[in-house]
């Protein structure tokens, strides 16, 4: 899966990597940057579904 990576921010594989050894969850609004990371052990968790305010 390191060809995939390329295309994604190696910042995104620091992050997922920190949650997976220390063993915590992942919180974060954009599951699109993670998606490549698949390991058992990381747990994603979506806090919110953010709604962009509309009225001006």
């Amino acid at each position: 899966m390191a060809v995939e990576y390329r295309d994604y921010h190696i910042e995104d594989c620091y992050i997922a990597a920190t949650a997976i050894a220390y063993n915590l969850p992942l919180y974060t609004p954009n599951l699109g940057d993670f998606k490549y990371v698949s390991h058992p052990a990381l747990k994603i968790i979506i806090p919110y579904q953010y709604q962009p305010d509309t009225q001006y």
